[in-house]
């Protein structure tokens, strides 16, 4: 079992001449609350986790371009190939 929260927070301001500034953070948390499976609870997978990129989250980064990363030969036997994203369990951006 795990606990997954995420959030975001927005702020629209209007300017002279019809300009308008816009800002706006986000962030989420995983936690796992359990440090090993037992009793066939789910603890969380690489798919349950946060990743950082793309034109809705980062600009100028592809989708799960920011973020640790699977690196060659660190995972010997598994199916992560080179350069996989890996996610994470916290992130904001602003």
């Amino acid at each position: 079992s795990f606990l997954k929260v995420q959030g975001n927070w927005a702020c629209h301001v209007s300017l002279l001449g019809g300009l308008a500034l816009h800002g706006l953070v986000k962030g989420g948390y995983l936690h796992a609350l359990q440090q090993k499976a037992r009793d066939n609870k789910k603890l969380p997978t690489v798919s349950d986790r946060f990743y950082v990129g793309g034109p809705l989250n980062f600009r100028g980064f592809l989708p799960a371009g920011i973020g640790p990363r699977a690196t060659k030969g660190a995972s010997s036997g598994s199916s992560l190939v080179s350069s996989d994203a890996l996610g994470g369990d916290f992130y904001y951006t602003a």
